[in-house]
């Protein structure tokens, strides 16, 4: 409401809802969460010391269990953790080998988002509780004008994820391209 007088906020159940909204939808389409979040991954163990989670941005293990047994607080401070996801047992053991095996809980994302990012994010909440308050302009691409007067404006999922050129060029600066995805 502090960001645009003219929302109405009753349109969502709460705002933590309407953050977690908004922190969910960038996180798929910026392929990183920029947040911070914590997440349970399953994972396959394979008998070596090194297993990749599927984050990034990751700078710890809170909890973590092999083959049910959860691991120990030297077996979770023995883990090197990168922040594209690779965490390595240094020195007490391997992944054992199994299906979904391992489970660890972590944490990742940026502990302050950054400014550009977070003013995407109003701005991309201020359309879901305004339904439509963006005025046109945050939408075009292109206006014309000498008797030829109009827009061209963005479509969500054509033209980027949300349709709102500010907000999806803020995504693709701060995300993450997938592995394999043009």
């Amino acid at each position: 409401k502090a960001y645009d007088a003219k929302l109405n906020t009753t349109a969502v159940a709460t705002l933590r809802d309407l953050r977690e909204e908004v922190a969910t939808a960038f996180e798929v389409w910026g392929n990183r969460s920029f947040t911070r979040r914590g997440a349970r991954e399953f994972l396959d163990g394979d008998g070596t010391a090194t297993m990749f989670v599927d984050r990034w941005d990751v700078d710890s293990v809170v909890a973590g269990e092999i083959d049910g047994v959860a691991l120990t607080a030297p077996e979770l401070a023995d883990l090197i953790v990168d922040p594209y996801g690779r965490i390595t047992r240094d020195t007490l053991g391997s992944w054992t080998a199994g299906t979904r095996n391992v489970e660890l809980l972590v944490e990742h994302g940026p502990v302050i988002p950054e400014p550009k990012v977070r003013r995407a994010g109003l701005t991309y909440a201020r359309e879901i509780v305004g339904a439509g308050l963006l005025d046109r302009e945050d939408r075009a691409t292109a206006v014309f004008t000498e008797g030829g007067e109009g827009y061209r404006l963005t479509i969500a999922g054509r033209d980027g994820p949300t349709g709102f050129p500010g907000v999806d060029s803020v995504l693709k600066e701060f995300g993450h391209r997938r592995i394999g995805v043009g």
